[in-house]
């Protein structure tokens, strides 16, 4: 087998400086494609097609690759000159970076007509670089609609000519979901009988024809694919679901990963504070250590609902234990909790939503438990994937396919309080403190005194356990340990193995 060629708009690529890594990921998505890479452990070779971005998308910094990925190639393309870069060449993995600063310029702009140049661009680059470099995939795996402009010319191309395609749809959110003008078709510079695969339904839609012309297509965990199937009636038998998963070595603290795999919960106790007290070293934050952190660091997204799904509680979770707090659903017990919480905005609806965590860490009734930082980058991700005690994802149901934050908590046995939705129903079971059977909490029925309620049993448990009352709370973080196995990317990768395998079956 001649490999698997990925294709995605952004990744998570560890091999760069802060700077370039945070330019080139943004999400999930991102997150993802830098686990699968650094995770490959199938016997197919894999190249993968990225662009690289000449600014950083939280900070508008310049990002310069000249001494930190070497140029292999330089291409003219539709008049614009594409600098090829070789991010990684070892052990079996082939990644690529496309270099245009006049149209690479942001990930993800809000410019449309800037953002179709991009993906034009990428369409036209990419089977150019595949004939240029004589790599001929067997399989072209191509991540959300933004590669779509690739099948055009793949399909067209002798060169190309056996490759299977597999379309991966990573959320029901249109931000992933590419829809333009349809007068815009003639500048995709393809041939007119393409024009009813792109052009359906009034729109210019990618997704759908990226659908139309895939061999297979997947949902990123079952519930998903079950949506994907609704949404596209007509192409129900190609779709399947395979949950996302987390290249261990990537997200888990070193201690961890020194102890081996087989520490106890008294040691997984232990070794669990000494990571919290270094990653709040690190974070400049003078918390006390022996009262829980609940929190979360995500983008700040309407559909992943964090403030709304807080703000009516925060007073009571933050507040001392024995205290009664006013809210919206009456008088709350306090929690004795501390709350830290950290992101960047990537949607606009939710620049009232900085301005109000500003407001809170001003409020005397918050005690100094609450702080927000205004961050986003692969450090503070990792520090906050292993210095909480409680981890908080609270997605509006069916509206996020497959979170990656709850997996960096499990592979770190910090446990989450969660949607019940999306890839998280598939390796989280309900708690219970009587049997100790269980690995978090889902917030079921989906409201915020729920949260609360989650909230409570958890900090019961969590002082019980610091009183010496009981050790259900390291049941708890053993059970949500031992649950990582579930969500190591290699087995995810078999999953796809099993995909890639049966296009060569029926070749």
């Amino acid at each position: 087998m001649k490999g698997v060629l990925l294709l995605s708009f952004e990744m998570l690529m560890t091999e760069l400086p802060d700077l370039a890594q945070i330019a080139n990921f943004r999400g999930g998505l991102g997150i993802l494609g830098g686990d699968i890479k650094n995770g490959w452990c199938l016997d197919k070779k894999l190249t993968a097609i990225v662009p690289l971005y000449s600014n950083c998308w939280v900070n508008g910094h310049g990002v310069f690759y000249d001494t930190i990925a070497p140029k292999i190639l330089t291409l003219d393309v539709l008049g614009n000159t594409v600098n090829v870069r070789n991010i990684t060449n070892r052990n079996n993995v082939f990644l690529l970076g496309l270099e245009c600063p006049s149209v690479f310029d942001y990930l993800y702009t809000d410019n449309r007509w800037r953002r179709l140049q991009q993906e034009i661009l990428f369409g036209k680059t990419v089977p150019i670089v595949l004939k240029t470099l004589n790599i001929k995939p067997d399989i072209i795996w191509l991540n959300e609609s933004h590669t779509a402009v690739v099948l055009p010319e793949i399909k067209k191309d002798p060169f190309s000519n056996g490759s299977k395609i597999l379309f991966t749809i990573h959320t029901p959110e249109l931000a992933g979901n590419e829809r333009y003008d349809k007068e815009w078709f003639p500048e995709l510079k393809v041939s007119d009988e393409f024009h009813n695969y792109f052009v359906q339904n009034g729109c210019m839609d990618f997704t759908l024809a990226a659908i139309s012309m895939a061999d297979r297509i997947n949902g990123v965990c079952k519930e998903h694919s079950q949506t994907t199937q609704e949404t596209y009636p007509k192409y129900t038998e190609k779709v399947c679901g395979i949950r996302n998963g987390s290249h261990q070595d990537t997200w888990q603290n070193p201690r961890l990963r020194e102890a081996g795999d087989n520490i106890d919960r008294f040691k997984l106790w232990q070794i669990h504070q000494e990571i919290k007290k270094d990653s709040l070293d690190k974070l400049g934050l003078n918390f006390n250590l022996k009262n829980p952190i609940f929190g979360f660091a995500r983008r700040l997204v309407s559909y992943k609902n964090q403030y709304d799904m807080i703000a009516p509680i925060i007073r009571a979770i933050c507040a001392e234990r024995g205290e009664s707090v006013d809210t919206v659903f009456g008088k709350l017990e306090g929690l004795g909790m501390q709350f830290l919480c950290a992101g960047y905005v990537a949607d606009s609806n939710c620049w009232a939503w900085i301005n109000e965590f500003n407001k809170w860490m001003q409020d005397p009734l918050l005690n100094k438990n609450f702080v927000f930082l205004q961050r986003y980058d692969f450090e503070l991700l990792k520090l906050f994937g292993w210095g909480l005690d409680l981890g908080l994802h609270c997605p509006i149901k069916k509206r996020e396919a497959c979170g990656t934050s709850t997996q960096r908590w499990t592979i770190n046995g910090i446990p989450t309080i969660t949607s019940k939705t999306g890839g998280d129903v598939e390796f989280i079971s309900e708690f219970n403190p009587e049997t100790h059977e269980g690995n978090g909490f889902f917030i079921d029925p989906y409201s915020s005194y729920t949260v609360y309620q989650k909230a409570k049993a958890y900090s019961q448990i969590y002082y019980e356990t610091i009183e010496e009352k009981n050790d259900t709370l390291l049941y708890l973080m053993e059970n949500t340990f031992e649950s990582r196995k579930k969500i190591d990317i290699t087995g995810t990768l078999k999953l796809y193995d099993n995909i890639f395998n049966s296009f060569v079956a029926v070749n």
